[in-house]
């Protein structure tokens, strides 16, 4: 529904009167023109985006204003542009002056199972998946283990811990490390370390 707002203000703006929109202030005395005013339609659309948080929209007016109303295009378009650096700032200072456990997100999961019968097989699998996203570090980490029995036999027995560590230098450019510990007898290793390091641009 977001991605079809901005379409529909296209025509809007286009069927507001050109004549009705160049209201520009002027000196009766000089007999010269003032500053070029923006249209009241364009102005309340505009108002009504920002306050929604709608960049999209916002973007989307500030782009038709120049067919809507030629003279007050530019008052238009800085008026969007200092609504987003504002709002980026404000981002951004919520992620500095956060606390650490203040942009902490994750998931966990805990099961078991039970079977009887001809075969008695007992399991159980837990998964901690934790992600920090703060403003120049990015942390992940995930912790899963898995366990089986099958008629008092241990028939799986596999744990993996996993961190993720990414710098980042630009809102797309990123440095990383990562190191992962694993453990898994069963599939013909009792213990595993990998790190890894490199660069990466999200697209």
């Amino acid at each position: 529904m977001r991605r079809t707002i901005p379409l529909l203000l296209a025509p809007l703006l286009l069927a507001i009167p050109v004549a009705a929109q160049e209201s520009v202030s002027s000196n009766p005395d000089a007999g010269e023109p003032g500053p070029p005013e923006v249209p009241p339609a364009i102005k309340a659309m505009l108002d009504a985006a920002m306050r929604a948080g709608d960049e999209a929209a916002v973007n989307a007016i500030a782009k038709y204003a120049k067919v809507g109303d030629r003279p007050s295009a530019e008052i238009v378009h800085r008026a969007a542009d200092n609504w987003k650096d504002e709002r980026r700032q404000a981002a951004q200072r919520r992620l500095r002056e956060a606390r650490f456990l203040d942009l902490v997100k994750g998931r966990a999961e805990l099961g078991g199972y039970v079977n009887t019968g001809n075969s008695e097989t007992v399991g159980l699998t837990g998964v901690l998946d934790l992600k920090r996203d703060g403003y120049l570090w990015r942390q992940k980490l995930r912790l899963q283990a898995d366990y089986q029995e099958s008629l008092g036999r241990v028939a799986q027995e596999r744990y993996i811990a996993a961190y993720d560590l990414n710098y980042k230098i630009e809102d797309r450019a990123y440095i990383y490390g990562a190191a992962m510990f694993e453990s898994d007898r069963f599939a013909g290793f009792n213990q595993r370390y990998s790190v890894s390091a490199g660069a990466g641009y999200t697209a």
